[in-house]
């Protein structure tokens, strides 16, 4: 009996709280709602990237936060109050780097002058009165393309003018694609040149009739598109013979040519002192100079006896006393001096 009285019980009672149960989910799906939205960006270092938020729900706003998740938390950017628009700066590890670069609206958030240190998910927590939304916004930057066409090689023969050409780019990612191209080569000849062409390197056999056209390479990636163009008759009509030679090479060949002429400079310098001063040493006036340093000694007889002699021998030879004689001339006469001496 008292068994089937509180199965009766249960049953009374079980609608009351299946309707409670369903009455507090109600209020917890449509008071804290929170719905997410996630879009990939793509930006280019050093330009601007938009963050626009979906705001159509047709709700007051009270507050917008903006944070960036990492791998181990969310840190926090910035909050933003509509109404009032007080705009306060979270100071986290990262309030440095958007500070200057920031601007944000109710709707919207811009970063200026962005770089690779500002990749990341991005996430925007928008409070109304009864549903809170978060949107997220991954952010991937990319470096400049900067695509740049290179002549590797070039030839000149009797059918026309043959180029080998390379689609170079600065900064080259794993999702960037090459696309070769042309405005002013008809379309039944494209095919026969090899264009379109997705590769980096174009080899061309151009006939004379299209020397006049040009090339174009076009660089892709998911954040911006650049192309750059060559016009193939400047091309063909190049005089550089090898311009895969580098530019250091030529360096190197004038360094030693420098190296080269200074030794050559150096020993005919030498060369011509020694020459120089072989010349003056062998030089009248230089010999003259020289005689003129030699010191004579005058040679006279000390005793009376000796003198006489001397006079005698004047007398004896009156002949040669008619020429003109020099110290000197005697000294080196080896007859005088033997008979001095033996005197």
């Amino acid at each position: 009996m008292k068994v089937l009285l509180a199965y009766k019980l249960v049953c009374l009672q079980l609608p009351r709280v299946l309707c409670t149960f369903v009455c507090l989910l109600g209020v917890w799906t449509s008071g804290d709602q929170s719905s997410d939205t996630q879009t990939s960006l793509y930006g280019v270092q050093g330009g601007s990237i938009l963050f626009q938020l979906n705001t159509s729900l047709g709700k007051k706003m009270q507050r917008v936060e903006w944070s960036l998740d990492s791998k181990k938390s969310r840190l926090p950017l910035f909050s933003l109050e509509p109404e009032t628009g007080n705009l306060t700066l979270k100071k986290s590890l990262l309030w440095n780097r958007y500070e200057q670069r920031a601007h944000v609206t109710p709707t919207s958030l811009r970063i200026d002058n962005i770089t690779l240190e500002d990749n990341g998910n991005y996430k925007a927590r928008i409070y109304y009165e009864e549903v809170i939304t978060e949107h997220s916004f991954f952010l991937s930057v990319y470096e400049p393309i900067l695509p740049m066409i290179k002549i590797i090689s070039k030839s000149q023969t009797s059918d026309g003018c043959n180029l080998t050409l390379e689609c170079q780019i600065l900064k080259i990612s794993n999702d960037t694609t090459v696309t070769w191209g042309s405005v002013d080569i008809p379309k039944r000849q494209e095919e026969s040149l090899g264009l379109p062409s997705n590769s980096r390197t174009l080899n061309l056999s151009l006939p004379p009739n299209l020397q006049n056209s040009s090339v174009t390479c076009l660089a892709k990636n998911p954040a911006e598109q650049q192309n750059s163009t060559l016009k193939l008759s400047d091309a063909c009509a190049e005089k550089s013979s090898n311009p895969q030679t580098p530019k250091s090479q030529w360096f190197i060949g004038i360094f030693l040519l420098v190296i080269l002429l200074g030794i050559l400079g150096i020993g005919l310098l030498i060369r011509r002192r020694k020459e120089k001063k072989k010349e003056v040493m062998d030089s009248p006036e230089n010999q003259r100079n020289s005689d003129m340093n030699i010191q004579y000694a005058v040679l006279r007889p000390s005793r009376p006896e000796d003198q006489n002699q001397c006079q005698e021998a004047s007398e004896q030879y009156p002949q040669e006393g008619k020429h003109l004689t020099t110290i000197y001339s005697e000294i080196h006469n080896p007859q005088i001096m033997l008979r001095s001496i033996k005197n």
